[in-house]
């Protein structure tokens, strides 16, 4: 009779004591498909670390043409992804020039919308203003609208760079080329029928603070002219109720003046060139440019040097 409890703890000869390992044997039979999966290890390694590199070498062309203009659309396009998927080969490869920049910061990232706004804006401004010299006396539509791009820039810029920035305060304060004449301009432009009926805001008279409907015996006509050629001026000539030195409409009992029941107005002239005025422009973009790490990309380059030379003429 057999003795079940020298069974259940017996073993069989030549098999592991745990269950589990295998005999010898059985080791020296798998000694082949053990080299073989170390060799295919060593492979799949190897392959890894090409595959790493070829990424990395991929990586940084894509921040090559970006920085030298092709836009992520044309990177992703090339490459069969998408835009948003180039964005994320950009935040894992650092800048050609060494910056420690983040590209994923948010404020970064709001900077760079506005540079690019306003280099796109710029662009149009100087294809308008080449336009209109071309054009000479036939150039006046086209000085409009470059007026209008100008102003579209030099904001984008302003909003990104902020009014503390030395080159806003410097362009904001500048009264000849800088933000007055050129908001002036945009606002007449902007509101032209307006101006046109005679009630824009710039002709009517200021009294405490606020500008008050012309009333209909006091409607001046607006004269636009185009200086043309070389000068590029655009000057719009209407006129407005008479103010002292500080600017501030003459009243007489709470209104403005009248003589004899007639309106006292004095000429109004909204002068603005083209040429100073994309320069400054170009200079405050070119700051902004600076700041959101893209004065270095060659399309914003050239843009900003014949924005320069353009306004040399």
């Amino acid at each position: 009779m057999t003795d079940r409890g020298a069974e259940s703890t017996g073993t069989t000869s030549g098999s592991p004591a745990d269950g589990n390992r295998p005999a010898l044997n059985d080791v020296a039979s798998s000694q082949p498909l053990v080299e073989t999966l170390k060799n295919a290890h060593t492979r799949v390694r190897e392959a890894e670390n090409a595959l790493s590199e070829a990424v990395r070498e991929r990586d940084q062309l894509v921040r090559k043409a970006v920085e030298e203009g092709l836009s992520k659309g044309a990177v992703g396009r090339a490459l069969g992804i998408t835009r948003q998927a180039v964005y994320g080969l950009l935040r894992r490869t650092p800048q050609a020039h060494g910056t420690a920049t983040d590209e994923r910061s948010p404020d970064l990232l709001a900077l760079r919308r506005q540079a690019k706004a306003a280099t796109s804006w710029l662009s149009v401004a100087i294809q308008q203003t080449e336009r209109a010299e071309s054009e000479e006396v036939d150039g006046m539509v086209d000085g409009m609208l470059a007026v209008l791009a100008l102003y579209v820039a030099a904001s984008c810029a302003i909003r990104a760079l902020g009014d503390d920035h030395p080159a806003v305060q410097q362009f904001l304060g500048d009264k000849e080329v800088g933000h007055e004449p050129l908001k002036n301009s945009r606002d007449l432009l902007a509101h032209f029928d307006a101006y046109v009926a005679g009630d824009g805001n710039l002709q009517r008279a200021e009294i405490d603070g606020q500008r008050r409907p012309n009333p209909p015996d006091a409607r001046p006509p607006l004269m636009p002219m185009w200086g043309g050629g070389p000068e590029q001026q655009l000057t719009f000539i209407t006129k407005t109720w008479v103010r002292s030195d500080d600017g501030k409409t003459l009243l007489l009992d709470g209104e403005p003046l009248r003589q004899a029941g007639v309106p006292c107005m004095e000429t109004l002239d909204i002068t603005i060139d083209l040429r100073d005025s994309l320069r400054a422009t170009g200079e405050i973009v070119g700051e902004c440019c600076k700041g959101a790490g893209l004065a270095d990309r060659r399309d914003v380059r050239d843009l900003l040097a014949r924005a320069a030379s353009s306004a040399d003429g």
